[in-house]
């Protein structure tokens, strides 16, 4: 009689557990059903700007023309103020060389304030500490670092800090800016390779 009873508890055990593990393993990575995928935050872009995009190709998206905020032609960096569906986001511009004279400006990063765009697994501004703890923790590498009091860069912030979050396989990374421990800001960055 023990083991009848026995055997069928163990199995309903063990199967919570899997179940369990495998939802926690997914949680990055299957979207979370409440986020808007125009404006979700991958490392391969925000909705339609993906990483690497021509300046042309980010008007198309945009739907018209757009600003770059540097005025000096040797400078190899650019960027732009716009509103990405009516949400404020910076974008960032850097040089992708087609030959040795010619090259090229793509999209290589962007950040925002807004509370609309989050990323896949629904991290974005207002999340706390633990949140981006929870939907990164197994299958990528993060990177928490205490921010700066300010410029004079002696004094590490109490306050302040940043995660870096990439797959650990060359991918580009998201950071996420927060201040007590909530999420201000967040910020995709174009990780080079060797040939680049």
């Amino acid at each position: 009689m023990r083991k009848a009873i026995l055997l069928p508890l163990t199995v309903v055990l063990l199967s919570s557990f899997f179940i369990l593990g495998c939802k926690e393993k997914t949680a990055a990575t299957a979207p979370d059903t409440r986020v808007d995928t125009a404006f979700m935050l991958t490392p391969d872009g925000l909705g339609e700007l993906r990483m690497g995009l021509s300046v042309a190709e980010v008007e198309k998206v945009l739907g018209g023309k757009i600003t770059l905020m540097n005025k000096d032609p040797e400078v190899w960096i650019d960027s732009a103020e716009i509103k990405y569906k009516e949400e404020p986001t910076t974008l960032f511009f850097d040089r992708r060389y087609k030959t040795d004279e010619t090259f090229d400006l793509v999209l290589g990063g962007l950040k925002t304030t807004s509370p609309k765009i989050k990323t896949r697994a629904g991290v974005g501004v207002g999340s706390d500490k633990e949140d981006i703890w929870e939907a990164y923790r197994e299958g990528y590498d993060m990177n928490l670092y205490r921010d700066y009091e300010d410029t004079t860069y002696t004094a590490r912030s109490k306050t302040r800090s940043f995660i870096y979050v990439t797959t650990g396989e060359g991918d580009n990374s998201i950071l996420f800016s927060l201040v007590n421990n909530k999420v201000t800001k967040l910020e995709l960055n174009r990780n080079y390779d060797d040939e680049e």
